[in-house]
């Protein structure tokens, strides 16, 4: 039984989905970073982090920013990244992607897939429990 829930745990690991935000989000969230170690964080889904690149942002104004965004992000999991950001940095500007408010029709199991990318690199605990009650996947309006 053992070595059966081991290739289970091996194949998971194997097919699951890859986000390489995964990573930035942990390492922003779950660091040892001090409250100022950024003077801008900006959230949203793809379009936030693939347009604003912190490494280009530091060298062109000295400015130390972030992005703790997912693909997709809906904007129920944008509210709670600025909340939990905002409850252990203090950052001098907070950006807010805007088109994660415009609204568009999406099949819901394509919302719900993303949903989870955006709470997956998360511990169990009370945030993530918050994050995934708040993803109202089975509301009637299943849009983004």
């Amino acid at each position: 039984m053992g070595c059966v829930i081991a290739g289970f745990v091996v194949v998971d690991k194997v097919f699951r989905q890859k986000e390489a935000r995964e990573v930035v989000i942990r390492d922003i969230f779950f660091s040892d970073r001090p409250a100022d170690a950024f003077d801008v964080i900006a959230f949203g889904p793809s379009y936030v982090y693939c347009t604003v690149n912190p490494v280009q942002l530091y060298r062109d104004t000295g400015l130390r920013s972030c992005i703790p965004g997912t693909s997709i992000q809906p904007v129920e999991m944008t509210c709670h990244y600025v909340r939990m950001a905002l409850e252990k940095y203090r950052p001098q500007l907070v950006v807010l992607g805007a088109s994660m408010f415009v609204f568009h029709k999406t099949p819901p199991n394509y919302r719900e897939g993303y949903a989870h990318m955006a709470t997956d690199p998360f511990p169990l605990g009370m945030d993530k429990i918050k994050m995934l009650r708040d993803q109202h996947l089975g509301d009637p309006i299943e849009d983004y």
